[in-house]
C-alpha cells in the first residue's frame, strides 16, 4: 500500500511537470507570464489556482502550505519544434525572395509600357507634323500656280467677329486674322501653332516647341485632350497677379507694344508705345542697336512708373520673362522681314503692318524670307543672346533689386 502511494505520487509530479512546467520557489522553465497555481501538501487543488492574477512569487504567505510554481504563456503549451521552425523560416524566405522577384518583375513592365506609350506619343506627334508639312507644301505648290498668291484664297484678313478672342502677341492674332490658325483663337493645337509660326515668318516650329511653348505648357496654360495640348490663345495673358495661386506665367511688363498690367490697359496695343517705337528714328528701317535701345528705355520707364504708381508691390522679371523679352526682341526682325545675311535691318512698315492692325502686309511673302532657327552659333541665336545680354542690363540698371536674379552675372560693359 504504501508501495502504490509513492508510486502515485511520482505519477502525479510527473503529470503536474509536464501540464504546468517544473520548478519550485521562483525556478521556471520559460521566461513569460507568470501566474500562481496553489499545491497543498504536494496535491494539486484546482479551487486554489488563482486564475488572472499577477504576483511575486516571494509574496506567497507560505504558511497557507502553498508553493509558486512558473509556468507559460498558456496551459498545454507543448513547446516548440525546432525542425518545424527552421522548415517554416525556410518556407518564408522563399515566399519573400518570390515576392521581390514579382516586383521587380512588374517594375521592369512599368517601365517597359510608359516607354512604349512615349515612343507612340512622338511617333503620333510626328506624323501629324508631316502631315501638315505635306499640306502646307501642297498649298504652296498651289500658291505657285496661282502666280504666288500671297495670302492664299481661305486666307484672307477677317477682323475677329463677336466671341473670337485674342492674345497679347500680335504675332499670333494676326495669323488668327488671316485663319492660318482658328479663327476664333480657341482649342488650337499646340503643333499646328508651331508650324503656323514657322510657315508664315519662318521661325522653326521646333524652336517654339522646345521653347515658349513647352513654358506654355509647364505653367498649365494649355489643356490636354487625350495626349494633345490645346491653346485657348487669350490665356498668355495670364500674369502672376492674375493666377489663382499667385505663381508665374509668360506674361510680363516692360513690353514692346502694350502697357503694363497694372495700369488696367494692356489688352490692346498701346498706340502710344507703337509710335514712339516706330518714330525712334527718321527712317524706313530699324537695326538692332536702333531696337536694343528702344527696348532699353522702355524698361527704364516701365520700372519708374511702376515705383511711383505702385510702391507697395514688388515688380519681378523671372528667367522666363527675361528671356521671352529676348526672343520677342529677335523675332521682331522676323515680322519685319529683316534684310541681309545677318538680319542687319527691318522694315518698319512691314512690321507696323502686323503690330498695329495685326493683318499682312500686302508685300508679304514667307518665301522671301530667311529661316530663323534659333541654333547653336547661328546668326539668328546671336541676335537673340544680344538682346537678353542687354535686357539684363537695363533691368539691374533701372529696376529695383530682385532677390531672385543677381546683377553680379550680368556683363555690364
Amino acid at each position: 500500500m504504501q508501495l502504490f502511494s509513492a508510486i502515485s505520487t511520482l505519477l502525479l509530479a510527473s503529470s503536474v511537470s509536464s501540464v504546468f512546467g517544473s520548478g519550485v520557489r521562483g525556478e521556471s522553465l520559460e521566461k513569460g507570464q507568470e501566474r500562481k497555481l496553489g499545491l497543498r501538501n504536494g496535491n494539486v487543488n484546482d479551487n486554489s489556482i488563482n486564475r488572472g492574477q499577477w504576483r511575486n512569487p516571494s509574496d506567497t504567505n507560505e504558511k497557507d502550505g502553498y508553493v509558486p510554481i512558473t509556468i507559460g504563456s498558456s496551459f498545454g503549451d507543448k513547446g516548440s519544434n525546432p525542425t518545424e521552425d527552421a522548415q517554416l523560416k525556410d518556407h518564408l524566405k522563399e515566399l519573400e525572395a518570390d515576392n521581390n522577384e514579382l516586383t521587380s518583375r512588374v517594375s521592369n513592365l512599368e517601365d517597359a509600357n510608359a516607354q512604349l506609350k512615349s515612343e507612340m506619343e512622338d511617333a503620333e506627334k510626328s506624323f501629324r507634323r508631316e502631315g501638315r508639312k505635306r499640306k502646307n507644301n501642297k498649298n504652296n505648290k498651289n500658291n505657285e500656280q496661282g502666280n504666288g498668291q500671297f495670302p492664299p484664297p481661305g486666307n484672307e484678313f477677317r477682323a475677329p467677329a463677336q466671341g473670337d478672342i485674342r492674345s497679347p502677341c500680335p504675332a499670333i492674332n494676326t495669323l488668327a486674322n488671316h485663319g492660318f490658325i482658328n479663327r476664333d483663337g480657341k482649342g488650337i493645337l499646340v503643333g499646328d501653332l508651331a508650324q503656323a509660326l514657322e510657315d508664315i515668318y519662318r521661325v522653326r516650329g521646333e524652336t517654339l516647341i522646345d521653347g515658349p511653348i513647352e513654358s506654355a505648357i509647364s505653367l498649365g496654360l494649355t489643356v490636354n485632350d487625350n495626349g494633345d495640348d490645346f491653346l485657348t490663345i487669350d490665356q498668355l495673358f495670364q500674369n502672376r497677379d492674375s493666377r489663382p495661386d499667385g505663381s508665374e506665367a509668360q506674361e510680363h511688363d516692360s513690353s514692346f507694344f502694350r502697357e503694363d498690367s497694372d495700369t488696367g490697359d494692356d489688352r490692346l496695343p498701346s498706340s502710344n508705345l507703337i509710335d514712339d517705337f516706330f518714330d525712334f528714328n527718321g527712317r524706313a528701317i530699324m537695326i538692332p542697336d536702333e531696337v536694343m535701345d528702344y527696348q532699353r528705355g522702355r524698361i527704364q520707364d516701365s520700372c519708374a512708373r511702376h515705383e511711383t504708381d505702385s510702391p507697395t508691390t514688388t515688380r519681378r522679371y523671372t528667367g522666363g520673362h527675361r528671356g521671352g523679352m529676348a526672343i520677342q526682341g529677335a523675332l521682331l526682325f522676323a515680322l519685319g522681314q529683316s534684310q541681309g545675311p545677318n538680319f542687319n535691318h527691318i522694315t518698319k512698315s512691314n512690321l507696323r503692318s502686323i503690330v498695329e492692325s495685326e493683318t499682312l502686309p500686302g508685300n508679304y511673302d514667307p518665301t522671301d524670307q530667311q529661316l530663323f532657327p534659333f541654333d547653336d552659333n547661328s546668326q539668328s541665336d546671336a541676335l537673340r543672346d544680344a538682346f537678353r545680354a542687354n535686357v539684363d542690363k537695363a533691368i539691374c540698371d533701372f529696376c529695383p533689386a530682385d532677390l531672385e536674379f543677381s546683377c553680379d552675372v550680368v556683363a555690364i560693359e
